[in-house]
């Protein structure tokens, strides 16, 4: 029959193998129709895909042109190099497991889960290309995805790429709800955090230990005097505060032991934030959420039944200067607590 038939793009048969282009794209014609199956369109793999400006990879790249490909059922031979095939996401990582061929955040990059959703590169990720940027797929887990930037990792509609799958165990961002202003703004990068290719682990899990985000324990700014922290027994996990006016009661020995690790947890904060886990608000930044800042301390620190364990706590409003509060407790304090930051 007529090769019109099946190829409906204008191609020249007097030069050789025919290109995968000449079936798979539309920028020279409608997409091959062969055995009443469409030929999967890849017209945005040379400017979306790995064929784009900066990767420039030819679809050998990663397809053999010798190989069987049409068997009369959708995705039944993909052509993929033998070097490509076998065990999970090999195809991708042929090339991102490769120092010489890629670099930086692409590098060593990991799944987000070690089975099921999550498992595959191609469930986040398509190849070829998307409208989307990163290649992130249009479709995840049942949800359209438009991911153009750091300002759609998340959003108050929950079809953000973080959060699509998300109903259990991630507390913030998630499909079933999280409002986007109960952890960070939504026009932060999460892979700044979250990264993609952590050094240990699966991609994007948290960081985990209270010093993954203020340090362990926060530091003041600004102190009376000199304080060197950061150094084994010395604080050893703990990083400055990005806000004014608490924190300063951390870098005190009496509040906080000096070789405290972040790997002890709430053991070390719980005197003062008897509220643990269920208080922490975990708002990031800080200096734009002091009202989620909380002190609760333990009454077991109090001399009796009517001599109460106090704390006048912070101004606790976003933005401007914060002063610290004082604590009187008797265990601790009988009276005023003394300075320990300027601000205060």
């Amino acid at each position: 029959g007529a090769c019109g038939t099946c190829h409906k793009q204008s191609t020249n048969w007097t030069t050789g193998r025919v290109t995968c282009e000449s079936c798979h794209s539309t920028a020279g014609g409608q997409l091959s129709v062969i055995g009443s199956i469409t030929a999967p369109d890849k017209t945005i793999a040379a400017t979306k895909g790995h064929g784009k400006a900066g990767i420039a990879q030819a679809c050998s790249a990663c397809h053999d042109s010798s190989a069987a490909h049409i068997s009369g059922v959708l995705g039944d031979n993909n052509r993929l190099l033998p070097a490509l095939v076998g065990s999970t996401n090999q195809e991708c990582n042929y090339c991102h497991t490769n120092a010489a061929k890629v670099s930086g955040a692409k590098l060593n990059v990991k799944a987000h889960k070690a089975s099921g959703l999550g498992s595959l590169c191609a469930d986040c990720h398509d190849g070829h290309g998307t409208v989307n940027t990163m290649m992130v797929n249009g479709t995840i887990n049942g949800t359209a995805v438009s991911f153009t930037g750091n300002n759609t990792f998340a959003n108050g509609a929950r079809t953000g790429v973080c959060q699509v799958c998300h109903s259990s165990p991630t507390k913030y961002f998630t499909k079933a709800g999280q409002p986007v202003q109960d952890h960070v703004d939504s026009t932060t990068n999460c892979l700044d955090c979250h990264v993609h290719n952590p050094a240990t682990g699966l991609a994007f899990v948290a960081p985990g230990g209270c010093d993954a985000c203020h340090g362990y324990p926060p530091a003041p700014r600004q102190t009376i005097s000199a304080i060197t922290f950061g150094v084994q027994g010395s604080w050893s996990s703990a990083r400055f505060e990005d806000y004014s006016g608490g924190g300063g009661a951390h870098i005190v020995a009496g509040h906080i032991k000096k070789d405290a690790k972040a790997s002890e947890g709430w053991a070390n904060c719980l005197p003062c934030h008897k509220g643990s886990d269920a208080t922490h608000a975990r708002a990031l930044p800080i200096r734009t959420h002091v009202e989620s800042v909380s002190v609760e301390i333990d009454p077991q620190f109090r001399f009796a039944n009517d001599t109460l364990a106090t704390y006048t706590s912070a101004t606790l409003v976003s933005g401007g200067s914060n002063k610290s509060g004082s604590c009187f407790n008797v265990s601790c304090h009988f009276k005023p607590t003394a300075k320990w930051s300027i601000e205060r």
